[in-house]
């Protein structure tokens, strides 16, 4: 299970972000492993191709998932095993001019809930992740990768 605290965003959309203004900085260790991180001065210009009522009715859907029409939600669950721990993710929808501009997410949980929740927003290659603790951005993919 792992522990995070990070804000998802929209990326500029090209399969290189040091092409649209990203500025490349040192690795930084997420679960152990090395991941590419970034600066970005102009995220909030990029927003998500989905409405705050289209996440709103999308997550609503998930068992034990609680979402206030604020934008903030709670999703729990417990895994089969007695051995396994529970697992929570809070987070925060913001949204602007119709669009969702960003998503926190703090919690903790596996794979497999990190990727529900990003397949109810869009596609992972197409976003990027703030971590508050690095205070850097990774792509959502590589975070993935190290997830474990």
């Amino acid at each position: 299970m792992t522990t995070f605290h990070f804000h998802l965003h929209a990326s500029p959309g090209s399969t290189s972000l040091s092409d649209n203004g990203f500025l490349s900085l040192p690795s930084i260790q997420f679960n152990g492993h090395d991941v590419a991180a970034w600066n970005f001065a102009h995220i909030e210009q990029y927003s998500m191709q989905v409405s705050f009522e289209e996440v709103e009715q999308s997550m609503s859907q998930l068992p034990r998932m609680f979402f206030e029409m604020d934008g903030s939600f709670v999703w729990r669950g417990q895994y089969s095993s007695e051995q396994e721990q529970n697992w929570q993710v809070d987070g925060m929808v913001y949204d602007v001019a119709g669009r969702v501009s960003r998503v926190e997410l703090k919690g903790d949980c596996h794979l497999e809930q990190f990727q529900e929740l990003v397949d109810r927003l869009q596609p992972a290659e197409s976003l990027v992740a703030y971590l508050i603790d690095q205070s850097c951005f990774v792509r959502v993919v590589d975070l993935m990768r190290a997830w474990q």
